[in-house]
């Protein structure tokens, strides 16, 4: 009956256990027995996440514990199996590291991601863009967070509708892409 339990904290380069995980901590529901795999790793029970609301440091401290869930002892007890810690940096993206942990109990395997919550860019997850096509801007947000103007748009927030060609620059005006109309007094 084996669980995990995840604790992120403050980067150390001498890994202890005890203290907060000042990052967050979560745990898994029993995966397996005794010796187990899981075959499928993205599947909820097997993915654990751990949102995180702050700028994200670059440099952390993940441990990863491994114990017994013994249903049959009062009070339930849950025995520590192993240990497993990795102190480093992960930058944001899609690419899962594989972390490879051999104990004197147990090996474990397993795969570690840092991703920014949606609309948040760069490597601490600062930076905003949300796609918006509406009176404050017509753009969609690249993979680095930078804005792209929709086809007919302009300007910093691409909110400059580009005229139809040959609209005079001075004496025309559109409200949408592709128009042209005559400033007042123009024909």
């Amino acid at each position: 009956n084996t669980f995990f339990r995840v604790c992120l904290k403050e980067y150390q380069s001498n890994v202890t256990s005890t203290g907060s995980c000042s990052f967050g901590n979560t745990s898994s529901p029993v995966l397996g027995g005794n010796s187990f795999t899981l075959t499928d790793p993205d599947r909820a029970n097997g993915k654990l996440v751990l949102p995180f609301t702050f700028r994200w440091t670059r440099s952390f401290t993940l441990i990863l514990q491994a114990f017994d869930h013994n249903n049959y002892s009062i009070p339930e007890r849950n025995e520590q199996i192993e240990e497993a810690s990795y102190s480093g940096i992960i930058l944001p993206s899609a690419e899962w590291h594989t972390l490879n942990h051999l104990g004197s109990t147990a090996r474990i395997t397993y795969r570690v991601r840092v991703q920014c919550d949606l609309n948040y860019y760069n490597s601490t997850c600062t930076k905003f863009c949300r796609p918006r096509n509406d009176k404050f801007g017509h753009y969609n947000c690249d993979r680095n967070g930078d804005k792209e103007c929709i086809t007919g748009w302009k300007g910093a927030n691409c909110e400059i509708a580009v005229c139809k060609a040959g609209c005079h620059p001075n004496h025309g005006k559109c409200d949408d892409p592709g128009d042209c109309e005559c400033r007042p007094g123009w024909q």
